[in-house]
């Protein structure tokens, strides 16, 4: 997982929302929703893999 995705998973984590994350890491609030989302799909592809579309 790249950088800036982990970065705002870990923001989120601890309960940050998207626009307070944004302002914090200084990145607009829809690249840290998109960061969120690419995360979200990396990680539960890592998780659950074959069955989330992960591999064959």
């Amino acid at each position: 997982m790249p950088v800036r995705q982990r970065e705002v998973m870990a923001w989120t984590l601890d309960g940050y929302r998207p626009q307070e994350i944004a302002q914090i890491i200084g990145i607009t609030p829809e690249a840290a929703r998109k960061n969120l989302e690419r995360g979200r799909a990396l990680l539960k592809q890592a998780l659950l893999g074959p069955a989330a579309g992960g591999g064959q």
